[in-house]
Parts: structure tokens; C-alpha cells; sequence
């Protein structure tokens, strides 16, 4: 309009940020969401470039890492679907969110393996030390 209340790009610059920031969408929700609102493409690739690189890269990575310390399972393949399902419906690029789910996984690998290891240590003491009459307390 003339006076530039209604502004279609500077709506849907507005539209992804507020949507990155406070919602926590990727693009792909974010140009669903502003096709539907029909928004000229233009609008929405400028938009889009709006977005910084690396704060929605740490986005990702940062909603992965809170999803995978939520659902945390001992099936690897059980947490890979878990994370890229939740990476997809918040609106991910599915490759990103395959790389850092898998930066992630490789991270915490030797964690697991080590609570893991001690896990199976400690069951086997209490077995070897567990009869009637024997109570001793093993700290860690």
C-alpha cells in the first residue's frame, strides 16, 4: 500500500525471525507457513537469506542435543528416528539434521560405552557379592 502498512516483505522477514527465535522452526516450516499465507517467493527466499547461518545451525544442534537428553535410549537406531522425526516436524533440513544428529550420537558414543561398561561392572560385583549374610555397601 502506499503508506506501507502492509508490507509483504518486510512481513515475512518479520514472520522468520520471530518464528526462528521464539518458536524454534527451521526454514522449511517457515516457507511452508508463509506460502500458505501467500507471500510472494521472492519474499520468502529474502526472508529465508535473513536468517543467520551459524545461529540456526546452533539452533539445530541445540534443540537436537535437549531432544536426545529428553529421550535418551539405549537403541542407537531408536534415537537416530526419534531425533529426525522431531527434526523434520520442527521444519529441518533433513541433511542437517542427519550431520549434527550424527555429530551428536558420535559425541556422546564413548560416554554411553563408558556408564555402560561401569553399569555392567557394578551389576557383576553385586552379583558376586550379593548372598545372604554378605551386606557390603559398594560406593562408586
Amino acid at each position: 500500500s502506499k503508506e506501507n502498512y502492509i508490507n509483504d516483505e518486510r512481513y515475512a522477514i518479520s514472520f522468520a525471525h520471530d518464528k526462528f527465535r521464539f518458536n524454534k522452526w527451521g526454514k522449511i516450516k517457515i516457507e511452508h507457513q508463509l506460502k500458505r499465507a501467500g507471500i510472494n517467493d521472492d519474499y520468502i527466499l529474502k526472508a529465508l537469506e535473513s536468517i543467520d547461518n551459524k545461529e540456526y545451525l546452533y539452533m539445530i544442534k541445540t534443540e537436537l542435543i535437549k531432544k536426545y537428553k529428553r529421550d535418551k535410549s539405549s537403541n542407537v537406531y531408536l534415537m537416530k528416528s526419534k531425533l529426525m522425526r522431531f527434526g523434520q516436524s520442527k521444519g529441518f533440513e533433513t541433511e542437517l539434521v542427519f550431520s549434527i544428529m550424527n555429530e551428536i550420537l558420535n559425541t556422546n558414543k564413548w560416554k554411553n560405552e563408558i556408564v555402560q561398561f561401569l553399569y555392567s561392572n557394578h551389576q557383576r560385583k553385586i552379583n558376586k557379592f550379593d548372598t545372604p549374610g554378605n551386606n557390603i555397601l559398594i560406593i562408586w
